[in-house]
């Protein structure tokens, strides 16, 4: 099952109080492992792909931590199954109308958790 619903990380999402604070972060991030800063937006950036850098307090107390499934309705109605309760409100479509997002209601060690479609 675990090769049916495909589960790996994506990114790591960190919040900031502000665009300055996320920016300061994005520029260590970069410097750090040598990757470019991405998709600069008024909400965050990536660095390379492995951190979204939040210019705000988003979802969960420190960020979030994206999962990426192969089928994404398939992999929810697999965790409900283990137990695992979904934000229904955090649902984000495509364009085509298919999920493209949802957070897990519950945070893990301060972060918030989202799984996307591949």
């Amino acid at each position: 099952m675990q090769q049916v619903l495909g589960l790996e990380l994506r990114h790591v999402g960190l919040n900031h109080p502000d665009a300055k604070a996320g920016m300061a972060t994005a520029e260590l991030l970069s410097q750090l492992t040598g990757w470019p800063i991405l998709r600069d937006s008024e909400r965050g950036c990536f660095v390379g792909d492995g951190f979204e850098v939040m210019k705000l307090q988003g979802r969960g107390t420190y960020g979030h931590i994206a999962l990426a499934a192969n089928d994404l309705p398939r992999a929810k109605w697999h965790l409900e199954r283990r137990g695992f309760q979904f934000d229904e409100d955090s649902l984000e479509l495509d364009a085509t109308g298919r999920p493209r997002l949802i957070y897990i209601k519950d945070e893990v060690a301060g972060f918030g958790i989202h799984l996307s479609q591949k």
